[in-house]
C-alpha cells in the first residue's frame, strides 16, 4: 500500500515537473529578452530537473542528473557572457571620456 502512494505521488510529481520543464523549454526561456531573465529561467529549469533527481532511480536518475548539469552550465554561460558585455560597456566608456 506505502508503495503503490509513493507510485502515485512520484507520478503527480513527475508530471508537474515535466510540464514546467516544458513550458520553460519552449517559451520561457526562447522568448527571454534580457540575460537576466534568460539566467533566471535557466536557473529554474536547473532546479526542477533536480527535483526530479531527488526521487529518480536508475538510468532515468543519470539522465535528469545530466540534464540538471546542462541546465547549470548555461545558465553559468550566460551570467558570464552578460557579464563580460558589461565589462566592455564600461572599459570603452573610460576609454573614450
Amino acid at each position: 500500500m506505502i508503495k503503490e502512494y509513493r507510485s502515485k505521488i512520484e507520478k503527480e510529481l513527475s508530471d508537474i515537473c515535466d510540464g514546467i520543464l516544458k513550458l520553460l523549454e519552449l517559451k520561457l526561456v526562447l522568448s527571454a529578452g534580457s540575460g537576466d531573465s534568460k539566467v533566471f529561467y535557466l536557473k529554474m529549469k536547473r532546479d526542477y530537473h533536480r527535483y526530479l533527481v531527488e526521487f529518480k532511480t536508475g538510468a532515468d536518475r543519470k539522465e535528469t542528473a545530466e540534464s540538471t548539469l546542462n541546465a547549470y552550465k548555461a545558465a553559468q554561460v550566460r551570467v558570464l557572457l552578460s557579464y563580460l558585455h558589461n565589462y566592455n560597456l564600461c572599459v570603452l566608456k573610460v576609454k573614450f571620456t
